[in-house]
């Protein structure tokens, strides 16, 4: 499945930071979604979507110890944690 900024846009926004982080730039149209993660989208965007934008940034791209502090707020973000995670290292979760 695709993510794009209208689907998704705090997804959207978080996979763009993962992108550009890991040096495969940012200003994407879409991102592909593995399919063991599509099911999930829903929740991601909606625990996402409940962050500021600094938060979003360093669930995203943050030191482990400040990603942590956040995404133990709960489960969804647990969940947005692990697919961020997943798509870092090239959905090989």
């Amino acid at each position: 499945m695709r993510v794009t900024a209208s689907s998704h846009p705090a997804t959207f926004e978080c996979l763009e930071a993962v992108s550009h982080d890991m040096g495969a730039s940012a200003g994407h149209a879409s991102y592909v979604v593995a399919d063991s993660w599509v099911g999930k989208l829903a929740i991601v965007e909606d625990a996402l979507a409940g962050l500021n934008r600094e938060d979003r940034e360093t669930l995203a791209i943050g030191d482990a110890g400040e990603a942590r502090v956040i995404h133990q707020r709960s489960p969804g973000l647990k969940v947005a944690y692990d697919l961020l995670c997943a798509f870092f290292n090239d959905w090989n979760d």
